[in-house]
């Protein structure tokens, strides 16, 4: 069987970071991933927006800790995870959640207000980021988890390139 699930979208609040009594940090997002599409009854462009929760352990929560924030646009690799607990009115909840595995970030990181968007030329913050990984801008989770190495970051991504 096959897991994977790879994202594009931008962060509805900040990552949420928490340790574990072990000291591992645990990074929890929201994802908000639109849907676009042309309305055939009446022709007009409608939009979704739909969001997924996504946690990042270890070195990927320490790097949203330091790099992300609400609004900026990022892509993630990950694996599908569901969880179930018991509420507090004794029912049975569930949750299908993100595990990430690795994180590119596509927007500049910007203190002084919302993301905005970088273009591939362009320098910024998010484009050197060495928190792990093969690529500028991009970290990994796991050592044992192998990079993308079919790709080249500098070449310019065609359509034959794309995986799926």
């Amino acid at each position: 069987m096959f897991n994977l699930v790879v994202l594009i979208g931008n962060l509805g609040a900040d990552p949420e970071i928490r340790t574990t009594p072990s000291g591992i940090k645990v990074a929890k997002m929201r994802l908000a991933v639109n849907d676009t599409w042309t309305n055939r009854q009446s022709g007009e462009r409608e939009q979704r927006t739909n969001w997924i929760d996504l946690n990042a352990w270890d070195r990927l929560a320490q790097t949203a800790e330091r790099y992300l924030s609400k609004g900026q646009r990022i892509c993630v690799r990950g694996s599908l995870e569901y969880r179930e607990w018991q509420g507090q009115d004794n029912q049975k909840r569930s949750k299908l959640e993100v595990r990430v595995r690795e994180l590119f970030m596509l927007s500049a990181r910007d203190t002084a207000g919302p993301a905005r968007s970088q273009a591939p030329d362009e320098p910024g913050p998010a484009r050197g980021v060495a928190a792990g990984g093969n690529y500028p801008g991009h970290a990994q989770g796991s050592r044992n988890e192998p990079p993308f190495d079919s790709y080249d970051d500098q070449a310019p991504l065609e359509d034959d390139d794309i995986p799926f």
